[in-house]
């Protein structure tokens, strides 16, 4: 039997707070194509020239 009332919300955000986080831990560690580690090559070819 639960007495009291914040401990109804405490277990289902402590169950999804986990979930965010494991979702995110697997998302750095698993995935290789991240935009953020890779930046885009420059294109050099089509810019004018400033001299």
């Amino acid at each position: 039997m639960i007495y009291r009332k914040w401990s109804l919300l405490t277990g289902p955000v402590t169950i999804l707070g986990g979930v965010v986080v494991a979702i995110a831990a697997a998302n750095v560690i698993f995935v290789k194509n991240d935009p953020f580690l890779q930046p885009e090559e420059r294109n050099y070819e089509n810019q004018p020239a400033t001299k």
